[in-house]
């Protein structure tokens, strides 16, 4: 029997996180950055994409705490779930398979560990249509696959958000923990939290979890210090969607322009400051070219090089100087109206003193004319009436042009 395919919405109702870091293990190697980076993730998530994060440190970190976390998370079809674990990770070998486990501060073995296909079949029970997590820990067992084509930028986005996903992305498989590596983090957390601020991968518009996933592994799996290879990929169950950290659904430029915007060489910025004005110019998409004129702002203002500074101001002087001269020529047109209206007004009286005239010369021609002659001259006055009406109702028409 065929199963119906769930549409969502093309967005997120509500954005839940379960944060976890241990640095304290009772019977496993101690840790230096869990907690720290698992903090700065969750600091991150709050106060950057708005997440209503729970977290558990160290002895805060059992099995039936996290468990707990997913049995009663409320979630709505419409929301996005992400579990965030730093920390050690176990690989129990069965026969063929490889079964992973998350190490808690208590754990001395798998036995006594979080079984990640436990988490996964929490989650599964969820109604919200996204889940991801983010596994700074290294073992293995997660059967991860990739996903056949892709799809077209300009309708992905509602594309993504209206399908079911379940994605995961992992410090390795089962290599030794990179702690301190990076500093005050381990290198998965600290390129982790570089890609989230990357801007220019989400300069389609979008910040995929798949995105996240392939930066990671880049950026890891080339530091001269790593001993690990990042995994990821859509777990079992999954849909045709895609957790979103990042979204717009606003006109973007694309993805080329934005980069060499951002470039450390002055000429390439300059080469894009030109396409981004021919951008401003095009008449046929408003909405791009007022996204266009919005970054030259920023550009003639920030950019270190003044050359290039220059080059974006261009297009606003060139604009005052339009508008300058569109005022000048609405002030002459104004000017000659005026003109035209003296003039007009000059005519009529002109017009209805010669008409005055023409009436008192009839007047006193009528008055010469015998009585029996007499009966035909009201036909006069009626034409020379009829005639100055038609003069003024012209020159009444005139006036109005003009003003």
């Amino acid at each position: 029997m065929q199963m119906t395919r769930k549409i969502y919405s093309p967005t997120y109702s509500a954005s839940w996180a379960l944060v976890v870091g241990i640095d304290s293990y009772q019977h496993l190697p101690q840790l230096k950055t869990a907690v720290h980076g698992a903090r700065a993730v969750a600091c991150y998530l709050r106060n950057t994409l708005g997440f209503t994060v729970t977290e558990l440190y160290d002895t805060q970190t059992t099995r039936e705490a996290i468990l707990r976390w997913f049995g009663q998370l409320p979630t709505n079809p419409d929301d996005r779930v992400l579990f965030y674990f730093a920390g050690h990770g176990i690989t129990h070998d069965i026969k063929n398979r490889s079964k992973g486990f998350l190490a808690l501060a208590r754990s001395d073995g798998h036995w006594n560990s979080l079984a990640m296909d436990d988490v996964l079949d929490e989650a599964e029970a969820f109604k919200a249509k996204h889940v991801l997590y983010l596994l700074d820990a290294c073992f293995g067992g997660l059967a991860l696959r990739g996903r056949s084509g892709e799809f077209d930028v300009s309708r992905a986005i509602e594309y993504l958000l209206t399908r079911r996903a379940r994605y995961a992305i992992t410090a390795g498989g089962e290599e030794v923990v990179d702690d301190d590596a990076a500093g005050e983090y381990s290198l998965f957390t600290h390129f982790l939290l570089q890609a989230l601020n990357d801007k220019a991968l989400r300069a389609d518009g979008m910040l995929r979890a798949k995105e996240v996933g392939l930066y990671i592994e880049e950026k890891v799996s080339a530091h001269r210090r790593s001993r690990a290879l990042p995994n990821h990929g859509y777990l079992q169950g999954s849909g045709d969607g895609d957790f979103l950290f990042f979204w717009e659904t606003g006109p973007r430029l694309p993805n080329d322009l934005e980069m060499a915007l951002q470039s450390g060489v002055t000429e390439v910025r300059g080469g894009a400051v030109a396409a981004l004005i021919k951008r401003a110019r095009d008449k046929c998409n408003q909405d791009l070219s007022r996204l266009a004129r919005e970054r030259l702002e920023v550009i003639a203002c920030t950019d270190p090089s003044e050359q290039v500074r220059a080059a974006a101001q261009r297009i606003f002087e060139e604009d005052r100087e339009h508008r300058d001269k569109q005022e000048r020529a609405r002030r002459e047109i104004a000017e000659a109206h005026i003109v035209e209206t003296r003039r007009n007004r000059d005519r009529t009286a002109e017009i209805m003193l010669q008409a005055g005239e023409t009436i008192r010369h009839e007047r006193s021609s009528v008055e010469s004319v015998p009585g029996k002659h007499r009966r035909v001259v009201p036909w006069k006055r009626l034409g020379i009436l009829a005639l100055l009406i038609i003069v003024g109702i012209v020159i009444g028409k005139i006036m109005l042009v003009g003003w």
